[in-house]
């Protein structure tokens, strides 16, 4: 395939898997947005995680529309974590015991840095040692949040060190995803180049679809009536078609 044939393929395949997100997405808020009865407080902390899937993946269709795959990047991390997290407390709702500690965890270090690297008096008014000692008694102890495991408590561990790694590098002012704006790295003179590669797009729209098929069907979902489980089969095959195509044009691709 040569290069002027790769670029329509991809520019065709970027279409169809912006315009495949996008149905997904819609599909998602329609499930989501209920009616949901009888919700304990565990079931709708769960909804909102879900929205909150939502809400990145619909962030990831603007941004790769607008071709901004970078941001892209950044957001479809986050989306993955949170896929990581509804998978492992499907697998065991206990599990969701041990994000609230975390995230206690996290809070608990945050005023811990604040009291030792700000003074009073660098600090809002409010913000005492003795606020900021009570507000810390409050909060447990331990480790924050760590992706790696909880991708495997998802049994996930294979897209920890293959996409998750990839878009790792648009969450940080690292070198590497400094380095993806330029082309022509194994020759005397790399180019500059304004964004990074658009073989990208396809791939990211639908890792973002994926998950939030993992939104829906993880954990029972009041609003997933048989006919919405039946559209969301034919969803996950019209999906496996993308990606195949995906497949194919990454490996024909030089970037």
């Amino acid at each position: 395939m040569n290069q002027a044939t790769n670029n329509q393929a991809l520019e065709e395949l970027t279409t169809n898997a912006l315009r495949f997100l996008a149905d997904t997405n819609s599909f998602a808020r329609r499930a989501l947005s209920g009616p949901h009865v009888g919700l304990d407080d565990q079931q709708q902390f769960l909804l909102a995680h879900r929205w909150r899937m939502l809400r990145f993946s619909q962030a990831i269709e603007v941004t790769v529309r607008a071709n901004l795959l970078d941001p892209s990047g950044a957001l479809l991390r986050v989306l993955i974590e949170l896929g990581y997290v509804i998978v492992a407390i499907a697998e065991d709702p206990t599990k969701i015991i041990d994000l609230f500690k975390q995230g206690q965890a996290e809070g608990r270090k945050a005023l811990e840095g604040l009291k030792k690297e700000l003074a009073p008096d660098e600090r809002a008014d409010h913000l005492t040692d003795a606020y900021l000692d009570a507000e810390i008694a409050d909060l447990g102890v331990g480790s924050g949040f760590v992706a790696h495991n909880w991708a495997g408590l998802a049994k996930s561990k294979a897209s920890y060190v293959t996409i998750y790694r990839l878009v790792s590098r648009h969450s940080h002012a690292g070198t590497a995803g400094t380095i993806d704006y330029f082309e022509g790295l194994d020759t005397d003179s790399p180019k500059l180049r304004p964004n990074i590669p658009a073989i990208l797009a396809p791939e990211y729209c639908l890792v973002s679809a994926s998950l939030i098929f993992d939104a829906l069907t993880a954990l029972p979902l009041q609003t997933m009536t048989a006919d919405r489980t039946a559209e969301l089969e034919r969803m996950k095959t019209m999906w496996a078609a993308l990606m195949e195509s995906n497949n194919k044009l990454e490996k024909s691709d030089p970037c």
